[in-house]
């Protein structure tokens, strides 16, 4: 995964809600990648980009052209957790389970007869998977960063861009990562009841959108 720079993107202000509403709206996932497209977004937010912007505002360094992206932060801090440009699943195969993360999600359906997402209707634009080892942690439960960083040090890096001892002190505390059962597929988000947590959605989240910054004229493009 590239690095994670907040300088590129522009970060839609708060999560859709609808009119005369103060909580955010809830969407499907591709309900949720639809709105924000029509609204003028290219994407979901990733996780590590939802949670760079909150460690940057957590350590107060969210300054200067980035000031604005305060209110950014302490809007994804309010209400339900916010759906992310990505899906993943847990693969058994005899006793090794893996954990594979697939990028640039931006269809993943959900059946509401069946309660799961229709893996065949899956499509992303970043073709290579992220695998990650996890034969020693349970399907089906949450698992605290604090209880597991010593043998997943670079799963938490990945998901939360930072060395587990680096993070703030709050998210060493309540981090933690669901992992969900094997033979399904689902898009996550970041938690609404453990705000810095992995989240498997079983069907809805809120929605926020990004987008790139054009480059003016005669710039080279990123």
């Amino acid at each position: 995964m590239n690095p994670i720079t907040l300088d590129n993107l522009i970060v839609e202000p708060s999560a859709y809600r609808n009119r005369g509403r103060t909580e955010k709206a809830l969407f499907y996932f591709t309900e949720s990648h639809n709105r924000l497209v029509q609204d003028g977004y290219e994407r979901h937010t990733s996780f590590q980009e939802q949670i760079s912007l909150l460690i940057l505002h957590l350590e107060n360094k969210l300054t200067g052209h980035l000031e604005q992206l305060n209110a950014v932060a302490e809007d994804m801090l309010k209400s339900y957790g916010e759906w992310c440009n990505q899906a993943y699943k847990t693969i058994q195969q005899g006793k090794t389970r893996t954990l594979t993360f697939i990028e640039g999600v931006t269809r993943l359906d959900w059946d509401k007869d069946e309660y799961r997402h229709i893996r065949n209707t899956l499509e992303h634009s970043v073709p290579k998977p992220v695998t990650f080892d996890v034969s020693d942690l349970s399907v089906g439960y949450f698992h605290f960063y604090q209880d597991i960083y010593k043998k997943h040090g670079d799963l938490i890096k990945y998901t939360h861009t930072k060395k587990f001892k680096d993070l703030p002190e709050i998210m060493k505390e309540t981090a933690e990562i669901f992992l969900p059962l094997s033979g399904h597929i689902w898009p996550f988000a970041r938690s609404g009841f453990g705000i810095f947590c992995v989240d498997a959605s079983y069907y809805d989240r809120a929605s926020r959108g990004v987008r790139r910054v054009l480059p003016r004229s005669g710039e080279p493009k990123n």
